[in-house]
């Protein structure tokens, strides 16, 4: 004779009534939501701090171009200076911007 059942599963799984196999998948399910909720936690947590980490640097990079382009502009007036007056090459330089093209 062949036993139909086979031998798959747990050594105690055949012994098992119906409402005992319910209540171990109900809570091995709930354990596995649990796990995978505090999973979910860690790995939010960390991306966040990977997150704020990378803004934190972006701003940095934004305040070093912003003295970038104050240190240009204040080679800009030097150089402009050499040719007239230190007050009129910072005019000309402060009004480039504003500067209409035709």
């Amino acid at each position: 004779m062949t036993d139909v059942h086979g031998t798959a599963g747990p050594a105690g799984a055949r012994d098992s009534s119906t409402g005992d196999l319910v209540k171990q998948l109900t809570e091995q399910v709930s354990r596995l939501v649990r796990d995978e909720l505090k999973l979910a936690r860690v790995e939010m947590t960390r991306k966040g701090a990977r997150a704020g980490r990378g803004i934190g640097l972006f701003g940095g990079s934004g305040i070093i171009a912003l003295y970038g382009t104050g240190c240009l502009i204040a080679a800009a007036v030097i150089a402009i200076a050499t040719a007239v007056t230190a007050w009129l090459a910072a005019l000309i330089v402060g009004a480039a911007p504003f500067a209409r093209r035709s």
